[in-house]
């Protein structure tokens, strides 16, 4: 339980508490990957994964602007119910609504808003890293 809630610090997604989500428009402009970590308390892949997964992986891109950080919290009705306002926000209600297993990172083009990629939570550090960087490039590289 304490990987789920530590995981929940992922959420990176710029919050005003009277307002709800609220992200600056040079923010907008510059996040390429929308990353919806998909995690449920329920999950043993999640409880297994989660705190290597934030400590090693996600601590690298949390500042990268080209990346907005979503926690897709599947756990119960009321916490699915808040990341499908994030979700909505975003623009991603359909993605999140079909791409509902836990202990998967999907990889959203922030303009059309396909998925580019996807891996499991299960996978090596390494394999994670270069799935974040594969996503950007691909966002990058369809752009132009």
């Amino acid at each position: 339980m304490k990987n789920i809630l530590l995981l929940a610090l992922l959420t990176f997604i710029y919050t005003n508490p009277s307002h709800g989500l609220q992200i600056s428009e040079a923010r907008i402009d510059s996040v390429k990957v929308i990353v919806m970590i998909n995690t449920a308390k329920w999950c043993p892949v999640c409880r297994a994964n989660g705190q290597r997964i934030e400590d090693q992986v996600v601590s690298q891109f949390a500042n990268n602007d080209s990346f907005n950080i979503l926690l897709n919290d599947l756990s119960t009705n009321e916490s699915k119910e808040a990341s499908a306002t994030k979700c909505k926000l975003l623009g991603i209600s359909a993605i999140a609504e079909a791409s509902n297993s836990s202990g998967v990172i999907y990889f959203i083009h922030a303009k059309t808003k396909e998925i580019i990629s996807e891996i499991s939570v299960t996978k090596s550090t390494e394999e994670v890293i270069l799935a974040f960087n594969m996503a950007l490039m691909k966002a990058k590289l369809s752009a132009n």
